[in-house]
């Protein structure tokens, strides 16, 4: 694909099984979108908006996420896999048994997302931003004893048995 549509706008599109492969998508608008089985790898999406969008099983991997916008979206069995999401925005998200593996998320926002069977095996997130997501007894390697209540968060990485 490799194309440039920053700052473009594609709010409510049908674009199933569509590919950005190695495009620039930085700040473009994709809310409400119908993009199950989308192809995002190594996108530039920094700053982008998926809000309410349909993204179920989409491919994210090792793309450029730095504040993006998911709230409210179903990233259902999403693949983020060495992603980059600082400061991404997952808040009421649906992320069903979504791959997070090895995703750069420090200060990306989980609050209210459904985690339940998501993976985050390598991934650097801080713990706090996790603390009000929903489904985190099913969510594969992590370890929610050490949550701290009120200290100031640090990064941590996450790692799983090698079964994973």
């Amino acid at each position: 694909a490799e194309v440039n549509v920053s700052k473009s706008y594609f709010n409510g599109a049908m674009l199933e099984e569509a590919s950005f492969h190695r495009s620039v998508v930085a700040g473009a608008t994709f809310d409400a979108a119908q993009m199950s089985k989308a192809r995002f790898m190594e996108v530039n999406g920094r700053n982008s908006s998926f809000q309410h969008a349909n993204l179920i099983e989409a491919d994210f991997r090792r793309a450029d996420l730095v504040n993006a916008m998911f709230a409210d979206a179903d990233l259902s069995k999403a693949n983020f896999a060495r992603a980059i999401a600082r400061g991404a925005n997952f808040r009421r998200a649906t992320l069903l048994e979504a791959n997070l593996k090895d995703a750069e998320l420090r200060g990306a926002f989980f609050q209210e997302a459904d985690l339940t069977g998501a993976n985050f095996h390598g991934a650097l997130v801080y713990e706090p931003d996790l603390m009000f997501a929903r489904g985190l007894g099913s969510v594969y390697c992590l370890n929610f004893s050490q949550l701290p209540s009120q200290r100031a968060p640090r990064p941590r990485r996450w790692n799983c048995p090698s079964s994973i």
